[in-house]
């Protein structure tokens, strides 16, 4: 078979040729470019040691609910204070103690995982819900939703 000759001079056929090749590399690089900015975004503001107004100091629970922790020997201020630092395996621990608490226990542990929640970002405590257990997930869920409700917690976060 023979090859056809083309009647461009090199010059052009090899800019032909290069120029679409260019402008793929320059959207290549403007992707990478992008995408490492959207990653180091997100790295930024997702990280477990950002904290807003409300975690200006260190959550402080009910006595209800360090009297529950202790009849269910729960290390419950050792493992908030590791929640609140982004420590994922406590939050769970914490998602799992829900399952532990009678009525008044169940508010105030509702409060802290509010709080909670608001320190370390809705992203990485759904994680920290998901990975629980079925019935600690739903409990959390719904204390969560209770506490939220109350007015002493939905006026100060206002």
């Amino acid at each position: 078979m023979k090859q056809k000759q083309s009647s461009l001079p090199p010059a052009v056929a090899q800019l032909r040729l290069v120029r679409p090749m260019s402008s793929l590399v320059a959207n290549a690089h403007t992707f990478v470019l992008a995408m490492t900015l959207l990653c180091v975004d997100a790295a930024c503001t997702a990280s477990p040691a950002r904290r807003n107004k409300i975690a200006s100091r260190p959550i402080t629970p009910e006595p209800e609910v360090l009297s529950a922790a202790s009849n269910a020997r729960f290390a419950y201020l050792p493992t908030l204070r590791r929640a609140e630092s982004g420590d994922s395996s406590a939050m769970r621990e914490l998602v799992e103690f829900s399952g532990h608490t009678d009525a008044a226990a169940a508010l105030a542990h509702g409060w802290v995982l509010l709080e909670l929640r608001d320190i370390i970002g809705k992203a990485a405590f759904d994680t920290a819900v998901a990975a629980a257990s079925p019935y600690a997930r739903e409990t959390t869920l719904s204390l969560i939703e209770t506490a939220g409700t109350y007015e002493p917690y939905a006026s100060a976060h206002q």
